[in-house]
């Protein structure tokens, strides 16, 4: 199959999990570079798909000077999708707002002239959201998602030192670990339009 010259499909090595200490509610991996959002990958890696050169086209016009992230909940977590959309909104909710505190907009990039945020974070985050983040309270969710945010400045400036030095950067934490598969529910992906119109239906009273 092809594969679109300025977009890369992620390979199971691609995210490696980042163990941070007091998160407990998901589950975080990362990637130091831009991959693209679990449902398009389909489209991407077919020039055949009708929805090929849309998602494409989109993918390609994203800043590869920011932030690529995406938050999936498991239906082991719950059965019911409308729950499964509720976590997906919430955790998304919580990574913009700690974003914000810290300087950045909703895809990393920096909106402040303070120390803190001056650069921008680059990559690509999963979020994958687990049973306890049912229960947990918003407070909860947002302090946890600050944390998350931190260790990804963490590995951002890491990944500057390694460019610096030319060395090539991998995340410490553990091994590499696989995408999540098709039994997982994701927040809507920019480059999918008919997520988009999923997510609308499943916004309505």
């Amino acid at each position: 199959m092809a594969v679109p010259s300025t977009v890369r499909i992620a390979k199971p090595s691609s995210f490696r999990g980042i163990e941070i200490p007091g998160v407990t509610i998901f589950q975080a991996q990362f990637c130091p570079e831009q991959r693209p959002a679990l449902a398009s990958m389909p489209m991407l890696s077919n020039p055949l798909h009708p929805l090929y050169p849309v998602v494409k086209r989109r993918y390609d016009a994203r800043d590869p000077n920011s932030l690529w992230w995406n938050v999936y909940t498991n239906i082991a977590v719950s059965p019911k999708r409308v729950v499964r959309s509720w976590l997906n909104r919430r955790t998304k909710n919580a990574i913009v707002e700690a974003l914000k505190v810290r300087g950045y907009d909703a895809d990393g990039r920096s909106i402040s002239g303070e120390d803190v945020g001056t650069s921008n974070l680059r990559g690509s985050m999963n979020i994958l959201t687990k049973l306890p983040m049912i229960v947990a309270d918003f407070e909860t969710v947002k302090e946890q998602a600050g944390q998350v945010i931190d260790r990804v400045q963490q590995l951002n400036a890491q990944m500057g030192d390694r460019r610096k030095s030319g060395a090539t950067f991998q995340t410490p934490e553990s091994q590499s670990q696989p995408l999540p598969s098709r039994r997982w529910t994701t927040s809507k992906p920019k480059g999918s339009p008919k997520s988009q119109q999923s997510q609308r239906k499943s916004n309505r009273p």
